[in-house]
């Protein structure tokens, strides 16, 4: 199953990923990909929590839809450590399973 839907506009499959699942995000920008649990999901807005390294503080960040198909995000998902769910990226790639070259990744 995806991650991304397109019907009229993409949006998060809401039977693929959940509150409470891992996840290992990279915006496009950003210089390394961050770790932390779904918050909330909805099918515009995905919602992570983390705690970053410079602060014991935790934190959050929201990936859109639209940015995930449009390839400014890499995002590797699981809700049981087996499964890993990729999507994302400069290809575009809207989801589909590496599980191998997704375990090596947390």
């Amino acid at each position: 199953m995806a991650l991304i839907e397109t019907r009229d506009s993409p949006g998060f499959n809401l039977d693929e990923i959940h509150e409470r699942d891992l996840v290992r995000a990279k915006y496009h920008t950003w210089p390394e990909p961050r770790n932390g649990l779904v918050a909330a999901v909805s099918v515009d807005t995905l919602t992570v929590i983390f705690m970053p390294a410079i602060h014991r503080a935790t934190c959050y960040f929201q990936a859109k839809a639209q940015e995930v198909a449009d390839g400014k995000w890499e995002i590797s998902y699981t809700s049981d450590l087996e499964t890993i769910g990729k999507a994302g990226g400069e290809d575009g790639d809207t989801g589909g399973i590496d599980t191998e070259a997704a375990l090596n990744e947390f």
